[in-house]
C-alpha cells in the first residue's frame, strides 16, 4: 500500500469555517502523527470561496489531497466514493468536514483493526450542539455501549439487528 498508515476521507460541502477549523485542528493533533495520515478532502459542489478557504488552510501539507467534485449528487456518498478511489492506505476512516476526531481516534482505529482483525469498525459518536437552544436528537443503539469491543459475525448476528 501507500506511505501513510491511514487515509481519512472528508466530504466537504460549504462547511462553516469555524467548524471546519475545528475539524482541521482535530486532524493536526492526532496522536498517530499527522504526517502518517493521508487526508483526502472532497470539495463537493462547493462555492468558490469555500474552495479557496480550504486551499488557503491546507495546500501546504503534502499529505492533504483537495479534490473538487462537482456532480448532481446531494449526499456525502459521492464524495466519499471519490475519496475511496484516491485512498492509498490499508486503513480508511471517514470524517465529515463539520465533525472532529478525539486526539487519539485514529490511533485507536488502527489498534482495534489489528486487535479484532475486522473489516469495518463503528465507534460511538459524541456531539456538541452548535447552539444551546437546539434540540438534541437521539439515536437507538442496539448493543451494550459499556463493552470495549463487540464483534459482529454475520453468521451469528443477534436477532438480525446488525
Amino acid at each position: 500500500m501507500g506511505e501513510y498508515i491511514i487515509s481519512v476521507i472528508t466530504p466537504f460541502h460549504n462547511v462553516d469555517y469555524e467548524m471546519f477549523n475545528s475539524c482541521i485542528d482535530s486532524m493536526l493533533k492526532q496522536t498517530l502523527g499527522f504526517e502518517n495520515i493521508e487526508w483526502i478532502i472532497a470539495l463537493h459542489n462547493c462555492d468558490q470561496d469555500h474552495i479557496d478557504y480550504a486551499k488557503k488552510k491546507l495546500s501546504n501539507f503534502k499529505n492533504v489531497i483537495l479534490k473538487e467534485v462537482n456532480n448532481e449528487s446531494r449526499t456525502p456518498s459521492s464524495p466519499r466514493n471519490v475519496g475511496l478511489d484516491l485512498a492509498t492506505s490499508e486503513y480508511v476512516a471517514f470524517l465529515d468536514g463539520d465533525d472532529k476526531f478525539r486526539e487519539d481516534a485514529l490511533e485507536k482505529i488502527i489498534y482495534y483493526f489489528k486487535k479484532s482483525n475486522s473489516q469495518i469498525l463503528v465507534f460511538r459518536r459524541e456531539f456538541e450542539l452548535e447552539h444551546p437552544d437546539m434540540l438534541a436528537l437521539s439515536e437507538t443503539v442496539t448493543w451494550d455501549t459499556t463493552r470495549e469491543m463487540i464483534i459482529v459475525d454475520m453468521n451469528d448476528s443477534v436477532d438480525n439487528r446488525n
